[in-house]
């Protein structure tokens, strides 16, 4: 069952029931089996109470109601992770604070959208973007109330001049549609007033009104595009290129996997995913959401800033297209088509582009375009298939992360290692800035285990999480390792070779502690993070991991020291 048809379905399982307050086992139990009748009474019965949650919590009624709607459907999709019947309120509740937090980050109430007297007042000159959704309608609510001063011939030629344009986007709109929009966005009528005057369901009105602007920004976008394409070719430029088709091995961490592989369409010194993961500090990161240890721990850093860092420690000058941090909402046109400039730049110089989300949240390769079509060769783990232009940035998460390598330097062995060993000691001594809502470093597993206590535990993030971060301790050991016993540079002592094997022990001993998680709640599944035999063993691994991990920390840090005092910086 698709999402717009949940939405569809779950008002009309709510108006169709009359009242109740119980809730029974064996009504979830039939509603994890596939009955939607039974899903569509638990929906009757705690719809009111989770919209008494989110209003709460969002402090916007309308708000409110569109959380309820996207958390009932998600609570639809993900009710076989539910393993305790008895505890289907607390998860609910759990999934509706979720889409709060989510919708919160993107600008409070309103984010993005707005209705139209939430805007600022376009009275300058400057003109508006045809791909900016909000500017289109901030200048047509301004021209419906006949709040447009034309003083000066200019500012009202170029009025004139973008009223045109705003016309022709919304060309694209049927008449139904431009009512809807109308009544949305000019007139500020809820859902169900909405509803009421066209006619419509609840539901109907949610999902056609998100076709609408998504037919809006469409069309504003291409008509962005379309002068940066003539311009292209009016330079002469290729209108199409094809690299070798990249080949993705199936690592675990898909960022370092995806390097290893545009690293190869460069010239310079070769790495192995071992050593990427620990150059690049990949190999000692850990990040755990408190609570439920949600599957997006593992990528929840500062992309650009702990990228730019770790790239720089093997000699490659990144550039980087996106937010500063993962924001979970879609990109501005300005975003897209800057990362169209710097997806055409790489590939014409013949290395492949590393983006996000391209088909699945999980960091993949872009290796052609074609402007003809619009269209990116694009792979990821999950497929390998043309990613239409405007799609960019609008994956399953809806965030743009892009990284060109732009150049390679040289670099010696031993300042890569003093740069990975500053970036360990900084993430992992809490000098490195964590994002809101996530804990890093050994802490880290303080809250995974308090989350096993707490009963919280989200399966299939906690699988994820564990075999991610085992892999990762498994790199840092060998990485360690490897500095060790080869000798890789003449300067090494060896009093630093006894440090890398301590060191060494220790990740190892992390990474054993992790496997046993690992085994205990495999991925994808989870396992039963309900048992309470599984859970005393998870917790007592944790704790392990926990004090190898400091101590680890502690080893590098004297190995840090000692390089300097060698003159080795960072």
């Amino acid at each position: 069952m698709t999402d717009e048809v949940m939405h569809v379905n779950i008002r009309e399982w709510t108006e169709k029931k009359g009242s109740s307050t119980d809730t029974s086992p064996d009504l979830v139990q039939q509603a994890r089996a596939g009955d939607r009748d039974a899903y569509g009474e638990l929906v009757r019965l705690h719809r009111a109470r989770a919209y008494r949650w989110a209003q709460r919590m969002a402090g916007d009624a309308h708000l409110a109601e569109d959380i309820v709607q996207d958390a009932l459907v998600r609570a639809f999709l993900k009710l076989g992770t539910l393993l305790d019947e008895s505890r289907f309120l607390p998860w609910l509740r759990r999934i509706v604070s979720n889409e709060v937090r989510m919708k919160m980050r993107r600008g409070g109430p309103r984010g993005r959208e707005r209705p139209a007297t939430g805007w600022r007042d376009p009275t300058g000159s400057e003109g508006v973007n045809p791909s900016n959704m909000e500017e289109i309608l901030d200048w047509l609510r301004f021209r419906k109330d006949g709040t447009l001063m034309e003083t000066e011939p200019e500012a009202a030629a170029l009025r004139r001049e973008t009223l045109e344009t705003i016309r022709v986007v919304l060309r694209c709109l049927s008449h139904r549609e431009r009512e809807l929009f109308e009544a949305h966005f000019f007139r500020q009528l809820a859902p169900g007033e909405i509803a009421d005057l066209l006619s419509m369901s609840r539901g109907n009105v949610y999902t056609s009104l998100h076709r609408v602007k998504e037919k809006v920004r469409r069309e504003g976008f291409r008509l962005t595009l379309q002068p940066y394409l003539h311009n292209r070719k009016e330079k002469g430029h290729m209108s199409q290129k094809q690299l070798r088709k990249p080949v993705l091995n199936g690592r675990w961490n898909s960022g370092i996997a995806s390097l290893e592989e545009a690293l190869r369409y460069t010239h310079g010194t070769a790495y192995d995913y071992t050593e990427l993961m620990g150059y690049t500090g990949q190999a000692f990161r850990i990040q755990v959401h408190p609570g439920d240890v949600d599957v997006a721990g593992p990528t929840a850093y500062p992309w650009k800033n702990v990228w730019g860092r770790g790239l720089s420690n093997i000699g490659v000058r990144m550039g980087y297209c996106g937010a500063e941090v993962p924001t979970y909402e879609p990109p501005t046109a300005e975003e897209v088509m800057e990362a169209i400039r710097r997806i055409h730049g790489s590939i014409d110089r013949g290395v492949p582009v590393i983006a996000w989300d391209l088909f699945i949240p999980e960091f993949g390769l872009i290796y052609g375009y074609d402007d003809g079509k619009r269209e990116l060769d694009a792979l990821d783990y999950e497929d390998n298939r043309r990613l239409p232009y405007d799609r960019l940035g609008r994956g399953r998460l809806k965030e743009l992360a892009l990284f060109t390598l732009e150049k390679r330097e040289a670099v010696t062995p031993r300042a890569s290692l003093a740069g990975a060993l500053h970036m360990a000691l900084d993430h992992g001594k809490g000098k490195e800035t964590p994002i809101p809502g996530y804990v890093q470093g050994p802490q880290a597993y303080e809250v995974w285990a308090e989350a096993f206590r707490s009963g919280e535990v989200n399966p299939f993030g906690n699988a994820y999480n564990a075999a991610v971060y085992s892999d990762a301790r498994q790199s840092a050991a060998q990485f360690l390792l490897r500095w060790c016993a080869s000798y890789p540079e003449p300067g090494t002592t060896s009093d630093e070779q006894v440090l890398l094997a301590r060191a060494a022990v220790c990740y190892a001993r992390v990474n054993e502690a992790l496997v046993r998680v690992r085994s205990l709640f495999p991925f994808p599944s989870g396992g039963d993070p309900k048992n309470p035999e599984d859970v005393r063993e998870a917790i007592r691994c944790l704790d392990e991991a926990r004090e190898a991990e400091k101590e680890g920390l502690e080893v590098l840090g004297e190995l840090a020291g000692k390089m300097a005092a060698e003159g080795v910086a960072e």
